[in-house]
């Protein structure tokens, strides 16, 4: 089977080049559940859990956590 695996950068301000945190980002990432959702039906699509199966620490949040809590609970330690 196929594997997709997504990873969103971080956002950084235009002139300072810090990464942008808390309510500066108005707009969130849309492209990733996009894609996500245009993958053939037979692909795996992954984002946390490749990063969880390395033993790293995955908090996830935004519109799929809120949308999907039960589907992120699998992957991550913190919604």
């Amino acid at each position: 089977m196929p594997k997709l695996i997504f990873i969103q950068p971080s956002l950084y301000e235009m002139h300072s080049k810090k990464i942008m945190k808390g309510k500066k980002n108005l707009l969130p990432g849309l492209a990733l559940p996009l894609l996500a959702a245009y993958a053939p039906s037979h692909w795996e699509v992954d984002i946390a859990k490749e990063f969880k199966d390395r033993g790293k620490i995955v908090f996830t949040g935004g519109l799929m956590s809120t949308l999907m809590p039960e589907l992120c609970r699998d992957f991550s330690i913190a919604l």
